[in-house]
């Protein structure tokens, strides 16, 4: 194999491994960096949207937030409101349908409860929560969905227990919303919360970090809602009846005390409410006004006279009863939850951005007031983002943004609760075993392949060599030449073993004079060494017929027989004629000596002597 073949086989292989490796780990082991994600947050008269990518596992970038007012007359259960919240999707461009798609459900519709349950193996959390909330609350299994998240291990009066946060939801209420959109030919890939929304602000870099718990008060029209946050972690909420309304109901009702006091010291009254039949819908438009607008504490408010710090004094009262409320429910997560207390709070209201109302409740709580903004924080930012001027505009987006920054794995989905996530995170296991198990094939595969092509480099550099040397010979060698020096060879074998043939008898009767001891006489040696070769076994050698010691022996059937006398002691005869039998066995000449007989016989010159007869085969 050439160098360029190998090389070039080594690529597509690697090739085929990326192909293969990104098609098996998936979509859920490896996030697009590209993921597009739409908040979608419909509110009571207008939809805001907010598009975000993914660019990495823990980066996020706000692309586009669109806020579209929705025409007058038209509310969700309309038909044509489906037809609007396509439209109003579609306006966000480059999308082509490949995005995910999370929306809010109101944190008044959700149950969420922080429940501490024993220290179990993991398999067993599900069930431990399960049967605590079910003792909790009673739900019913068919009309109602729990889902709950683990926030690490807390101390109980010593004892060590899992926090989890639990979150109990009508069922019905999720496919209201899911069918919403579906009848608008959108799919909804998440619901969540409005408190969870929030807290992704907190887990991403969209939100500055704070090393105590932090407090989210958000002031709606008719409610409001208090969370606490620590560590990123939503550690309690709780909603209150409180909001806009209360502010104009404690305004009428110091407007009204302000015209009894203005009647009875004979001063002219600053507007004439009741005669001018003003609506409680004018009264909230003039609250409206204040906090979407900025007045100075001495500015008059249009036509009615007032001024923005005399509005402010009507509803303190409403103010401060929301206060209150927010104290308990602070001190309720210092002393009870046993957290750090809260020193920080973040103030927002669906009419707007008024700093006087935010600063007293802050005041009264005596902690520090800021501003959650989260289209202010410029690592969230893309430079092709359009966010508005105002802070008044931009805070309504709020949700919208922490929708945007959703993910399975970071917000809790109402719509794919633990055991979906229990049943995909089986799957993303087997996942990783088969493609763990693939790429120890693919390492065991590609070793084969190198060794393979070691070993064939190493046969192509002989196959070299072995050419060079073929080469050095002049004139090169053929078939004609080769049978010629085998002939030549095979002469000079016969020619050897001829001489060897007529030396054999000289050599044998050599070696036994230097074998055979002085105690040892020969009285006769008999050699059979065999005829002469015929004219097949002639040809049979020349054609290169066999070689082998054993099948010549054979053929030739060459032997010797021995016979002789050993004298000296009688109790030593033996032992001398073993020893010789011995010495002809180390012979080089001698094959496998055998004594065939041995006597006790009386010699005329030695005495009484043993005699004995050899037999000894020839090579």
């Amino acid at each position: 194999m050439a160098p360029q073949e190998e090389m070039s086989s080594l690529k597509i292989l690697l090739e085929s491994i990326r192909t293969v490796g990104r098609s098996a780990l998936g979509r859920d082991l490896i996030p697009s960096p590209k993921k597009i994600t739409l908040g979608v947050d419909i509110g009571a008269d207008e939809v805001r949207i907010v598009k975000a990518a993914r660019i990495s596992n823990d980066r996020w970038k706000v692309l586009d937030c669109l806020r579209i007012p929705l025409a007058p007359g038209i509310s969700r259960g309309d038909s044509h409101f489906h037809e609007f919240l396509r439209s109003s999707l579609a306006t966000v461009s480059g999308l082509d349908g490949k995005f995910d798609l999370w929306t809010l459900i109101s944190s008044a519709n959700v149950d969420v409860r922080h429940i501490r349950i024993p220290k179990v193996p993991r398999a067993q959390i599900p069930n431990a929560v399960y049967w605590t909330v079910k003792r909790e609350t009673n739900f019913n299994e068919k009309d109602t969905i729990i889902d709950f998240e683990v926030q690490g291990e807390v101390l109980e009066k010593g004892l060590a227990k899992i926090g989890v946060m639990a979150c109990v939801i009508s069922r019905k209420d999720l496919d209201e919303i899911s069918a919403l959109f579906s009848r608008s030919g959108l799919t909804v890939r998440g619901i969540t919360a409005t408190s969870f929304a929030i807290q992704n602000l907190f887990r991403s870099e969209c939100a500055p970090r704070h090393d105590k718990p932090v407090g989210v008060l958000y002031i709606g029209n008719e409610h409001s809602r208090i969370d606490v946050f620590s560590s990123g972690d939503l550690v309690l909420t709780r909603g209150m009846k409180a909001g806009i309304d209360s502010m104009i109901e404690a305004f009428e009702e110091a407007y009204a005390e302000k015209q009894k006091i203005d009647k009875t010291t004979g001063e002219e009254p600053l507007t004439t409410y009741e005669n001018d039949g003003r609506s409680r819908e004018e009264t909230k438009a003039l609250l409206l006004g204040i906090f979407s607008g900025s007045f100075s504490p001495n500015e008059t408010i249009g036509a009615t006279g007032l001024r923005e710090e005399t509005v402010f004094e009507m509803v303190r009262p409403a103010l401060d009863r929301l206060a209150r409320q927010v104290e308990r429910t602070f001190e309720y997560c210092s002393l009870t939850l046993g957290n750090d207390r809260v020193d920080t709070i973040y103030v927002s209201c669906a009419a707007g951005h008024w700093e006087r109302p935010f600063d007293f409740i802050a005041g009264q709580l005596g902690v520090e007031r800021k501003v959650l903004d989260p289209l202010t924080q410029g690592p969230i930012l893309s430079d092709e983002a359009v966010v508005p001027a105002t802070i008044t505009e931009r805070i309504p987006f709020t949700n919208a943004v922490g929708l945007s920054l959703s993910d399975n794995i970071r917000t809790p989905n109402l719509i794919f609760t633990y055991s979906d996530k229990e049943k995909l995170g089986k799957i993303a296991r087997i996942n990783r075993w088969i493609f763990c198990a693939f790429m120890a094939v693919i390492v065991v595969l590609t070793g084969v392949f190198f060794w393979q092509a070691h070993v064939a480099w190493q046969k192509e550099a002989e196959i070299v060599r072995l050419q060079a040397e073929l080469d050095r010979y002049s004139p090169p060698a053929d078939r004609n030449t080769i049978a010629s020096l085998a002939a030549k060879v095979a002469a000079q074998r016969r020619a050897l073993v001829e001489r060897s043939n007529r030396l054999l008898g000289t050599a044998v009767i050599g070696e036994l004079v230097s074998l055979t001891p002085p105690n040892v006489r020969l009285l006769s040696v008999a050699a059979v060494l065999g005829g002469k070769p015929d004219e097949r076994q002639k040809k049979s050698a020349f054609a290169g017929g066999t070689n082998d010691p054993a099948e010549m022996k054979k053929e030739a059937k060459k032997s010797l027989v021995l016979e002789g006398i050993v004298t000296g002691r009688r109790d030593a005869r033996e032992a001398f004629l073993a020893g010789y039998v011995m010495k002809l066995s180390a012979s080089r000449l001698f094959v496998h000596p055998v004594v065939s007989s041995n006597t006790i016989e009386s010699d005329p010159d030695e005495g009484e002597v043993l005699g004995f007869s050899l037999q000894i085969g020839l090579p």
